[in-house]
């Protein structure tokens, strides 16, 4: 129903009722909202998703450099103790 003229979508007679009542069945059926959801989501990823990827490669490098620094860990080494307790 097109609240603005009071007229129900099945009575549209007059050519310009019908340009109005498709305009109207457009913009509130699923599909419409499937499409403007669609692109909202879309539009949300495109501008998070680069600094999403920057921070995930940052907290990567950060791991690889803590790995790179276990890898020769020796526990009996005493050079180690010594960096523990300045610490």
């Amino acid at each position: 129903m097109d609240f603005r003229d009071n007229i129900a979508t099945d009575d549209c007679v007059s050519s310009s009722d019908v340009v109005l009542c498709r305009h109207m069945a457009d913009r509130m059926g699923t599909p419409y909202l499937q499409r403007i959801l669609n692109q909202q989501l879309t539009n949300h990823i495109r501008m998070t998703l680069p600094s999403l990827r920057n921070k995930l490669q940052s907290q990567l490098l950060g791991m690889e450099k803590e790995v790179e620094e276990y890898k020769n860990f020796r526990p009996d080494d005493p050079t180690r103790k010594t960096k523990a307790m300045m610490q």
